[in-house]
């Protein structure tokens, strides 16, 4: 464990511990970690921070991000399709010949659904669990840290790289994202995509709610922690939006209704149309108050003016 004595995106001293939580993926686990957060940027982080030793157990083979499927419910050729008519996948436009690094790739479903768009793909996956998978598919995927990928010699460039809820798994995500605009080509983007610790959720469930995931969620980013993060790894912030799915949301809702006035989910659900969710979900993210903080980075030209639609 690593003690931290001040914010590890802005340096603030000015924080405080907010609550001690339990990880939500396993109810016999009674270990408890300590959660801070940032006055200055809203970030929020544990503290101490847990060392790979005392992480290793958590990303096991049932962890469901090694899943090939995660996040697919087709196959990867039909979901390819509907990407294609609709012409962005996971928020990002995927052209044939985009050369893609996927880093925390996991199970690998991002890289096959792709490449059958036609993107020249390639992973960065840590854990061997999630790297077989990937490799059983008959994919292209380095083992290891993004560090580890760097040092094996000259870089191949990038036209997206994308970190979609890694981010906030990661040690030093300053020290990453700035590695990673090494690997950039030229006129590039990074794409993250991480859970907004500042959401209305996030603050009111503290470590009940779904996105909070101790201890494997080392930050708990707020849109002002991700500008900062951009700034300090001298990337040039293109977009930052907020996305909710109206399901996460539901989940959230019931959450929130069972903890405060112990409402069973079952019944709450029957409250909970799906047009008041979309309703709702939209109401969030016009606020930039959403689940998921969407963030496009890209690496600074000479002359260039901040976007003016980054709220």
């Amino acid at each position: 464990m690593q003690l931290l004595t001040s914010c590890p995106i802005c340096a603030s001293q000015d924080f405080r511990q907010v609550y001690s939580g339990r990880t939500s993926r396993n109810p016999e686990d009674p270990k408890r970690w300590e959660f801070a957060r940032c006055s200055a940027c809203g970030h929020g982080f544990l503290n101490p921070q847990p060392q790979w030793d005392e992480l290793g157990a958590y990303y096991n083979a049932g962890y469901q991000p090694y899943e090939s499927s995660h996040r697919v419910a087709e196959d990867a050729e039909s979901t390819a399709r509907k990407a294609k008519a609709e012409g962005s996948y996971r928020h990002v436009a995927v052209r044939p010949g985009l050369r893609i690094l996927d880093v925390g790739a996991g199970g690998g479903s991002f890289l096959a659904v792709t490449k059958a768009l036609g993107a020249e793909v390639r992973g960065v996956e840590p854990s061997p669990v999630g790297a077989r998978v990937i490799r059983d598919q008959g994919l292209d995927v380095f083992e290891g840290t993004l560090e580890e990928y760097a040092a094996t010699g000259p870089p191949d460039r990038y036209d997206l790289i994308t970190f979609s809820h890694v981010v906030e798994h990661l040690p030093d995500p300053t020290a990453t994202l700035t590695l990673a605009a090494t690997l950039l080509a030229p006129g590039g983007m990074i794409w993250a995509a991480v859970p907004n610790g500042a959401c209305r959720s996030a603050r009111v469930l503290k470590w009940r709610w779904h996105s909070t995931d101790l201890p494997l969620h080392l930050h708990h980013f707020s849109p002002q922690s991700m500008r900062v993060t951009a700034e300090n790894a001298g990337l040039a912030l293109r977009s930052l939006r907020t996305y909710s799915l109206p399901s996460g949301v539901r989940t959230s809702v019931l959450a929130e209704w069972r903890r405060r006035w112990k409402v069973p989910p079952r019944f709450g659900k029957l409250l909970l149309s799906q047009r008041s969710l979309d309703r709702r979900a939209a109401r969030m993210d016009r606020a930039t108050a959403g689940e998921a903080i969407l963030t496009e980075f890209g690496r600074p030209t000479t002359g260039e003016v901040p976007p003016q639609d980054v709220t």
